[in-house]
Formats: C-alpha cells, structure tokens, sequence
C-alpha cells in the first residue's frame, strides 16, 4: 500500500473515565459549554449524513473529514458527553428535541437545492471544517479546560491525538481511497508507539519528525520498534 510510508508512527484512543463522573459538581457556564460543542458536533454529524449519501463514489472524503474533526475535538467531546449524561432527563430532552429541529431545518434547506448547489455546499461546509474557519469552539473548551486535569495530562493526550489526525491528514491530501485501511493503520502503529516509547521519547520522536531530516526520525523509531511489528499494521 503506497502510504505506509507516510502513516508508521500515528493514533491514540485516550479515555477520560475519570472526568465529571456521576456526582461532579458541575457550574452552569461549563454545562453550557458542553452543550455547545455536543451541538456542533450533531450538526457536523447531520450534515456529513447528508453530504456522505450525495456523493457517490466521492464519499471517503467525507469519511475522512468527518472523522478528523471528530479526533481533533476528542477529549472536549468526551467529557461533554459525560456532562450530558450527568443532566435531568427533562433538560436532556428537550435539548435533543433541539438538536432534530436542526437537523429538520438542514435537510429541508438542502431538499430545496437542486445538485450541483447541494455539491457546493457539501465542499464548503467541510472544507471550513477541515481548516478550522467554522471553529466556535473556542470559548466552550476554555470553559472545559480546567475539568480535564493537569495542563501536562492535558498535552500528552492532545499530543497523541494529534498524531493520528496528522496520521489520517496526510492520507487524506494523498487521495488515499481506503479510509477503512487508513483508519486502521493510523490507530495500529500509534498505539504501538505508545506502547513502545516512554512520553519522553515519543516527544523526541515528534521533534526529529518536524525537523528536515526525518530519515533521523525513521532511525529513532526503527531503534524502538521491528519492521516486522510495523508491517503487521498494514495486514
């Protein structure tokens, strides 16, 4: 597969199990901003439904889109949807009333086009997803960020989801058809890293990786980690 080269050493899946467990106390400000980002996550969700189903043989890109911004957002998504699970079921509803009077919204606004305004919106509406311009997210992940643990926490395992949405990245510019492979690949050979490397070697390896020698890079991995072990994340 020609981008085995290009995704040897990219994904985590990191858990928060810890943050707001049942009984937290929780303020109304960081209430709000879960339920802000779970909200733009539904639409991105409702909207990559409906572009995914118009695109034909074209579909993988939004399967790489959708997924990107799903891992660049993680750590936000799983504590508010742990803050959501901790609300009265009353307020849960209703907010999920809210939710699919969006989605009616959206999907008789886009009945309404005819294709080709449908394709233009599609490639618009995921292209600012993908270079973070609809990003309003910002506020809601300050409020948030103070729950998620210690600021080093916080580095190491946006440090490692990073990784695999660089991973998946360069698939994505590469025109890689096969998501599914890609998905796979990313999330075996980061884990393996993971695995393989203490935190501070994998932040060594991310500097060799940015420099403009990354044979330098390849020669740190290959002292860590086979071949043998790499290319069974390809089978």
């Amino acid at each position: 597969m020609n981008y085995q080269n290009a995704i040897l050493v990219l994904l985590l899946t990191f858990s928060l199990d810890s943050a707001f467990a049942k009984g937290d106390p929780i303020d109304s400000r960081e209430t709000d901003a879960a339920i802000e980002i779970l909200t733009v996550k539904k639409d991105i969700e409702f909207n990559y439904q409906f572009c995914r189903g118009k695109a034909g043989s074209y579909g993988y890109k939004y399967d790489y889109l959708s997924y990107i911004w799903e891992l660049k957002n993680k750590i936000f998504l799983q504590s508010s949807e742990k803050m959501f699970g901790n609300l009265p079921a009353s307020k849960a509803n209703q907010i999920r009333q809210g939710w699919e009077a969006r989605k009616v919204k959206m999907l008789s606004e886009r009945k309404n086009a005819d294709g080709n305004e449908n394709g233009k919106y599609c490639s618009q509406y995921f292209s600012r997803i993908l270079d973070e311009t609809t990003d309003k997210l910002r506020s809601p992940k300050q409020d948030l960020t103070p729950k998620l643990g210690s600021s080093e926490d916080v580095r190491i395992a946006q440090r490692n989801i990073d990784m695999e949405v660089g991973c998946m990245k360069q698939a994505y510019n590469r025109d890689v058809k096969q998501f599914g492979d890609v998905k796979k690949a990313c999330s075996c050979t980061i884990s393996l890293t993971l695995r393989r490397m203490s935190n501070r070697e994998v932040d060594e390896y991310l500097t060799l990786a940015s420099s403009k020698n990354p044979q330098d890079a390849m020669q740190f991995v290959n002292k860590r980690i086979s071949n043998a072990e790499l290319q069974a994340c390809f089978k």
